[in-house]
């Protein structure tokens, strides 16, 4: 770590921590820390986060395995990287159906389930690697994904105060950029640590490809870790029921039951003169 690192993120913790008691002491404050210390909440937006790492760690990652281990040409890269967000456009409406149907939390639990084994297999990748092995581990990290990020956005968002949508919305929002940030610098430094360098900089196109395909697997098995860890925060996580108001209904002797409609008795008929 170098001094000015050290600096920056001394000064960047200052100012979180500054935000935070600002936050949760001010009586209008832009985000209602108390509201957000749920622990289901609190849980669901932290599995937002790790698995915005796995994803943006590696879409960071994927370019220089492929160009500096498999040699592959610029747009056979990119016919490979669609494979996985393709696969999430197809199955997330299907995530979307299934999630109104049943819980919410077991839907996102398969979906980490699918991250853990994407990266598992993305721990195998190497300079020999089939592409059809690529390809399906691409097609399982895609669908987690597609899955996933439906399923915990209604369990998020099941928690919102009324009046409140767009403030958790943008809680997630933001939640996810730091989880970009975190994911890809947090990957980039388990990947290359342990690259020869020179004054700190490292030169990957001078980097033998048996220490590219190490990095990659180190960085994958903390792939792993990281979504095991979102499977567990997944498990604390539960989304909030809401029971529906009852509506033109009312309670007789401590049960509902629907009002009786009557109909007015018709009157006779006059007689016509």
């Amino acid at each position: 770590l170098c001094t000015k690192s050290i600096i920056l993120g001394s000064v960047a913790i200052l100012g979180l921590t500054g935000f935070y008691f600002r936050e949760r002491n001010f009586p209008s404050p832009l985000l209602n820390i108390r509201h957000l210390s749920q622990r289901h909440l609190l849980f669901g937006l932290l599995t937002t986060m790790l698995t915005t790492m796995i994803l943006m760690g590696f879409n960071f990652l994927f370019p220089f395995f492929f160009d500096l281990v498999r040699h592959l040409p610029p747009d056979m890269t990119g016919l490979l990287l669609m494979t996985f967000p393709m696969t999430t456009i197809l199955i997330s409406p299907f995530s979307g159906y299934v999630s109104d149907k049943v819980s919410a939390r077991t839907v996102s639990l398969v979906a980490m389930a699918l991250l853990v084994v994407a990266t598992g297999l993305f721990s195998f990748f190497g300079a020999q690697s089939s592409y059809w092995f690529i390809i399906f581990a691409f097609l399982v990290f895609g669908a987690g994904f597609a899955v996933f990020y439906t399923a915990n956005s209604l369990l998020i968002m099941s928690h919102t105060l009324p009046g409140r949508e767009s403030m958790l919305s943008a809680s997630i929002a933001a939640i996810t950029y730091l989880g970009s940030a975190i994911g890809i610098n947090l990957f980039e430094n388990v990947f290359s640590f342990g690259f020869p360098s020179k004054e700190g900089l490292v030169t990957l196109d001078k980097v033998p490809a048996g220490l590219l395909v190490s990095g990659f697997t180190r960085a994958a098995l903390f792939g792993i870790l990281v979504a095991l860890a979102g499977f567990v925060t997944t498990l604390i996580s539960r989304e909030k029921k809401i029971i529906p108001p009852l509506s033109n209904k009312e309670t007789v002797h401590g049960t509902n039951r629907e009002p009786e409609i009557v109909f007015p008795e018709p009157r006779p008929e006059e007689d016509l003169v």
